[in-house]
């Protein structure tokens, strides 16, 4: 292969089997993941190469040649879950509910898609955990599109212990199936054993249960669903405003729970909020709409910063050039980014000095 494939330098195979291995970035000199895919969905790659999520191993470069599609990818430390239940690893309740709302978040990502991406391969070696505790969905090898109004799906292809019923030809696949998958996958890290063979009867039970129904229309519609549920029996009696408070405490800074890193953090943050307290405090007495839109207008600029540089919904996915690899893109990424804001606000201050009269210029 040439191109693009000139810029990494093989390191070792990790299966000769599938054609993995260890590749070197010859500029960045970081470790990637290569893989030769014989069964592969090229446009669900393609997608996979946009989506940016911290669940969902990134996906930089691709080629499609002699019937096969190479993929470049984020290389991810770490062990799936079948490797630690094989040497003897066993998990809690708390532990099994923390891995699956992470997963959770990594299908409703892959659901969110236009049209809905499906897994179509939930399993325990399928589920990397880092060394920083992060879970990991990989091997899209199975994954395909959902089509409205198609019977079934083209190509039947999953793992028969972990596969829903559709998978066997019986109607299409949709998001049904990755639940399906998913509650046959937590009753494994429960029991150590199948959901027909063994199934869970501690608080888990009923939502393993309500997963794994024959019948798609009974099980949970939605994964967000499955996410509600697992969140009740993680914090019993949670109120909606922790809730909240829980989802957004991780802020940058305080990710990875670094002394030096969370007190640089801490030192941003009051000096934003000291600047704040400045820029309201210099207006003194606000006594025209045009003064309290002044005032507020450091807050917008601090918000569309804070928006960019934590990546909040995953701007950055949405937007040209940001996910790049390349330093020049990326700061390419971040003009548009830029001049994105400017036009709203340019838009905001055309409303106001039609209907108000002012303007925020």
């Amino acid at each position: 292969m040439d191109g693009i494939w000139d810029q990494y330098e093989e390191i070792t195979r990790l299966k000769c089997q599938n054609e993995v291995c260890l590749v070197l970035g010859r500029e960045d000199k970081k470790v990637y993941v290569r893989k030769c895919l014989k069964i592969y969905n090229p446009k669900v790659y393609e997608s996979l190469k946009i989506i940016r999520n911290i669940h969902i191993p990134r996906v930089y470069d691709l080629k499609e040649q002699d019937d096969r599609l190479y993929v470049i990818e984020e290389y991810v430390g770490g062990e799936t879950l079948q490797e630690k239940m094989e040497r003897g690893e066993v998990f809690t309740e708390k532990e099994v509910f923390e891995i699956i709302l992470q997963l959770c978040e990594a299908i409703t990502c892959l659901h969110g898609q236009i049209p809905a991406i499906i897994h179509r391969d939930i399993k325990l070696s399928n589920v990397m955990i880092t060394e920083e505790g992060i879970v990991k969905l990989i091997d899209y090898n199975a994954a395909r599109y959902f089509m409205e109004g198609m019977a079934q799906d083209t190509m039947l292809i999953g793992t028969a212990e972990y596969a829903a019923p559709e998978q066997f030809g019986f109607a299409q696949t949709d998001v049904r199936t990755d639940i399906y998958s998913l509650g046959v996958m937590m009753n494994y890290m429960l029991t150590g054993q199948s959901y027909k063979s063994c199934p869970y009867d501690g608080k888990a039970g009923n939502v393993i249960r309500k997963c794994t129904y024959m019948d798609p229309e009974k099980r949970y519609q939605k994964i967000q669903e499955v996410e509600a549920e697992v969140r009740k029996l993680l914090y019993p009696g949670e109120s909606k405003k922790k809730w909240i408070k829980k989802k957004l405490l991780p802020l940058p800074g305080f990710r990875s729970r670094k002394l030096w890193r969370m007190v640089a953090g801490a030192f941003v943050y009051l000096f934003l909020i000291y600047s704040v307290f400045i820029v309201v405090l210099s207006q003194k007495k606000v006594e025209t709409l045009k003064e309290m839109i002044d005032a507020l207008a450091f807050y917008v600029v601090a918000l569309f910063a804070f928006v960019w540089i934590d990546n909040r919904n995953e701007i950055k996915s949405h937007i040209p050039f940001a996910g790049s690899k390349s330093k020049i893109a990326r700061g390419m990424g971040a003009f548009v980014f830029f001049v994105l804001c400017l036009m709203l606000i340019a838009v905001v201050d055309m409303f106001l000095e039609l209907f108000f009269g002012i303007s925020i210029f």
